[in-house]
């Protein structure tokens, strides 16, 4: 191997591993959703976030205290505006099959906005800490023309290893879900986040998710592979030349 070539293999493999060291394991967008007939109370609505006065950002948290769902920051009060369901009513067996709907509703001179935080939890029945928090979500840039409540929506879903962290979490049908989110560059909503079971056909409405449910690969594999690819076709060239 030719110094060269060994210093090359080096900085791939130094790359490789920042870039599976800085990858989120958490929520991830499975793709876009045309969700018909999914307004507030028509679907299990777990939190709706509304734009404080002259504010551009919407954050809040639902969370489930053992004997009531309790909210902090910018949600409303109003009936079906937040939610904390159990699994059971959703027919959530696995983690893998449940998604989050987004659902923004935003004037009509938006054009993006970031969701620059969406954490999953799970409760047990009788509240307190939670038995599962999803590890920390990378900002997403996202298209606010997709709007409208009961339209369509961003579906998200865990990756490949916060689904084995979470397994033992989805042990019991009495386990509830909550949520904590965060968006900016926003003016006004309600902006809606509902759960969805996936393995039951989308739940909820006629609910079409982008990608047709398949497995979103892990950033850093994705990665690394393109890299490994990268460093073969240079060394081939090189044995070539």
């Amino acid at each position: 191997m030719t110094k060269l070539t060994f210093c090359m293999t080096r900085t791939l493999a130094a790359i490789g591993l920042a870039v599976a060291a800085s990858s989120s394991h958490a929520l991830v967008l499975a793709g876009p959703g045309d969700f018909q007939g999914t307004g507030l109370g028509a679907v299990n609505t777990i939190l709706t976030l509304n734009s404080p006065a002259n504010s551009t950002t919407e954050t809040g948290t639902v969370s489930w205290s053992g004997s009531a769902a309790t909210t902090t920051g910018d949600v409303p009060n109003g009936a079906s505006q937040f939610g904390t369901p159990t699994l059971g009513s959703l027919g959530v067996t696995s983690p893998s099959s449940l998604r989050i709907v987004f659902n923004p509703n935003e004037p009509a001179n938006a054009s993006s906005l970031t969701l620059t935080d969406l954490s999953l939890r799970i409760f047990g029945p009788s509240g307190g800490n939670a038995l599962f928090t999803s590890n920390p979500f990378t900002a997403l840039p996202l298209d606010a023309t997709d709007r409208g409540i009961g339209n369509a929506g961003f579906v998200f879903q865990l990756t490949a290893d916060e689904i084995a962290r979470a397994s033992s979490a989805f042990g019991s049908a009495n386990n509830r879900i909550g949520l904590s989110a965060t968006i900016n560059n926003v003016q006004g909503g309600p902006d809606t986040f509902f759960a969805v079971n996936f393995a039951a056909g989308g739940g909820g409405g006629t609910g079409n998710e982008g990608g047709g449910g398949n497995a979103v690969p892990e950033p850093s594999t994705v990665a690394i592979f393109g890299l490994g690819l990268a460093a073969l076709g240079f060394m081939r060239r090189r044995n070539k030349g």
